[in-house]
């Protein structure tokens, strides 16, 4: 009895091995005639001069080996919109948030000094006798 469990168990493990093994190779890893081919392509273009087009591979006029311009990457039709893929905003470093509005600071501790101009104060005398004890003069004039 028990050569019989040794060998349903050994024609299961068989059985489970081949069964992991195909589904690996027919539905894990399909073949590339099964895959699908990319993004499709636009059109063409030199890598020197954005306006030179070819509906296939080629070279440009300077001899230049054309470069693809896929269905998502075309250029926007507004000049001044710049963009960036995620590996070039990666490498600079780019840090984004939500804008909102705040107070920068609520006081700014500083030293200052007020100050008039001397030449515009006006000089009251009056007409009264007397000694002058004490002055205290700090302006020329």
């Amino acid at each position: 009895m028990s050569g019989r469990y040794a060998a349903l168990s050994i024609l299961a493990l068989g059985a489970g091995l081949a069964g992991g093994i195909s589904a690996e190779r027919f539905y894990f890893n399909r073949d590339d005639t099964m895959a699908d081919t990319g993004p499709e392509v636009l059109y063409w273009v030199a890598p020197m001069d954005a306006n030179f087009r070819k509906d296939g591979p080629g070279k440009s006029p300077m001899g230049m080996d054309l470069i693809p311009v896929y269905a998502g990457d075309a250029p926007a039709a507004d000049p001044s919109t710049v963009t960036l893929s995620a590996a070039e905003i990666n490498a600079i470093g780019v840090r984004t948030a939500v804008a909102t509005t705040q107070d920068i600071s609520q006081t700014i501790p500083t030293v200052g000094y007020v100050g008039y101009d001397e030449h515009l104060t006006s000089h009251v005398h009056t007409r009264v006798e007397g000694w002058i004890e004490d002055l205290k003069v700090r302006a020329v004039g």
